[in-house]
């Protein structure tokens, strides 16, 4: 696999009729077939951005007698397509625990980082990471021919703080007894 376009160029050579060499292509996606031979011996072998293509280059020669050689098959695999990122949670209920934030992606060969908005970043390779703080954590995530994209996931949902008794006042007595009213926040 390779990231970007392809320039080739074929060579044919015959002792006897080295002037005389007329070379033959046909360029077609791996699930088609070739309908026509192009006359030229350079050419590129494309694929748009944000594609993976797999291409095959049928190519035969023929010298100035007419002897032709056998056709030979090439194929060519292109990859300008980013991986795709898909994160997840591993708890979404209000938690005092770390969360781990886990990657999925159908490419191979990926790695990624993660950068809390705000914060550090963390190079990591592997397919979770334990956080222990809210926050807008990024992701970039690379395939092995450095095709890229970004994801974000917010994590809400951690609370590691204990609650704090913020006021206390006496109240009214009833009879023998006093009321004490609280306000506690979490």
């Amino acid at each position: 696999w390779t990231w970007n376009n392809i320039h080739i160029s074929l060579t044919a050579s015959d002792q006897w009729c080295e002037w005389s060499i007329d070379t033959y292509y046909c360029i077609y996606a791996s699930w088609s077939s070739c309908t026509g031979y192009i006359s030229w011996n350079a050419f590129d072998v494309t694929c748009n951005t944000g594609e993976t293509c797999q291409k095959i280059i049928e190519y035969y020669s023929v010298d100035g007698l007419g002897n032709r050689e056998s056709t030979k098959t090439s194929l060519i695999k292109i990859d300008k397509q980013a991986p795709s990122c898909n994160l997840n949670l591993s708890n979404e209920q209000f938690t005092n625990n770390n969360i781990e934030i886990t990657l999925s992606s159908a490419d191979t060969g990926i790695w990624w980082i993660l950068t809390k908005w705000g914060g550090d970043t963390t190079w990591w390779n592997t397919a979770g990471i334990s956080v222990s703080e809210n926050g807008v954590y990024s992701v970039s995530v690379k395939d092995s021919l450095w095709n890229q994209t970004w994801c974000s996931i917010t994590v809400s949902n951690i609370d590691k703080t204990p609650p704090t008794e913020t006021t206390c006042s006496p109240n009214a007595c009833f009879g023998s007894q006093k009321a004490v009213s609280c306000s506690i926040t979490d």
